[in-house]
C-alpha cells in the first residue's frame, strides 16, 4: 500500500517480493506434509503414513507451547 500510495515503484516492487517471499514459505508449511504422507503410504500404507504424521505433528505441537 505504501508503495501504491506513494507512487513508488521501487517500493511496490520490493513489497511485492518481500509478500512473494512470506506466501513461498506459507505454502511449504502446507504442501510438505502433505507430499511427505503422500510418499511415505506408498511405503508404509495409508493408516501408518497418517499416524507417524500425526504424532510428529503432535510432538512438534508440544514443543511449541513450551514457554521460553
Amino acid at each position: 500500500m505504501a508503495g501504491v500510495s506513494a507512487g513508488s515503484l521501487t517500493l511496490f516492487v520490493i513489497a511485492a517480493v518481500v509478500a512473494g517471499s512470506y506466501f513461498v514459505f506459507a505454502y511449504s508449511g502446507l504442501a510438505i506434509p502433505v507430499v511427505g504422507v503422500g510418499v511415505a503410504a506408498d511405503y508404509f500404507g495409508d493408516f501408518s503414513a497418517v499416524l507417524g504424521c500425526s504424532i510428529v505433528l503432535a510432538v512438534l505441537c508440544a514443543l511449541a507451547a513450551i514457554p521460553g
